[in-house]
């Protein structure tokens, strides 16, 4: 996936029971379904279920993205590759 378009995902365009990211407006602005490994997926879950609720606590956010943050935000460069 491209950065921006992992910046910009929404819960609901992740599939986590068929393993699947929709990528509503990539580009050339074209819809496409892109498969998760099943490590990928754990992890979505695992981030999703169990940690991204402590990091809102207390913090203005939009509800349906993904990410918190601004992958240019993270401090490890090598992070922000998938």
């Amino acid at each position: 996936m491209r950065v921006g378009e992992v910046e910009n995902q929404k819960i609901e365009d992740i599939r986590l029971r068929e393993k699947i990211v929709i990528v509503t407006s990539g580009k050339g602005n074209k819809r496409r379904a892109i498969p998760m490994s099943p490590g990928v997926a754990r992890d979505l879950s695992d981030y999703y279920f169990n940690h991204r609720e402590t990091m809102t606590t207390g913090k203005d956010y939009n509800e349906k993205t993904v990410l918190l943050c601004s992958i240019n935000q993270v401090d490890d460069k090598e992070s922000t590759y998938l």
